[in-house]
């Protein structure tokens, strides 16, 4: 029956409950990679308690297991794809119906250090860090300090890694 129509149940009625509203929201703005979050309000003429089933698609495809108001990151996402979000309430009595809204392109990533070695100080106390970044779109990946000491700087040895220097780092 469609949402808010009234139900027999043993000897009453039930009015369904509906879905108000709904969206999908970035669980931080900065980073995407930290997944999704549903925002469902739903109500029930009836006063009942409502519950929220949820389906997250795809590119048009469901996503089996993902049934929560949290998405959490998938590594076959890619910048582009289409999020979408069905979602159904429930009030103990009868589901309403299937509501589909609120979709969201996969934004960029931010690219991300993966370098792991501890750094090195030469015989004249120069400190030398080797630093590599990866970018989960695969977008070129440029190196900048930010209000860095004096005499630390940035020497590029390839395009895929590069070298943090400086005499001035108090250890």
């Amino acid at each position: 029956p469609p949402a808010g129509t009234e139900v027999a149940q043993g000897g009453g009625k039930n009015h369904l409950p509906t879905i108000v509203s709904m969206s999908i929201d970035l669980i931080s703005k900065s980073d995407p990679r930290a997944g999704f979050r549903a925002d469902v309000k739903a109500q029930d003429r009836d006063g009942d308690k409502v519950t929220i089933r949820y389906k997250w698609m795809l590119n048009g495809d469901v996503l089996p297991g993902d049934e929560e108001n949290v998405l959490e990151w998938h590594e076959r996402f890619k910048r582009g794809d289409e999020l979408v979000l069905q979602a159904i309430p429930f009030d103990g009595k009868g589901e309403g119906v299937w509501k589909s809204q609120g979709s969201i392109k996969i934004p960029n990533s931010p690219p991300a250090i993966v370098s792991t070695t501890k750094g090195s100080i030469d015989d004249n106390g120069v400190f030398t860090y080797q630093i590599k970044a990866e970018d989960p779109d695969g977008d070129p990946v440029e190196y900048a300090l930010k209000d860095a000491p004096q005499g630390m700087y940035i020497g590029r040895t390839d395009r895929k890694s590069t070298r943090l220097n400086s005499s001035h780092i108090p250890l």
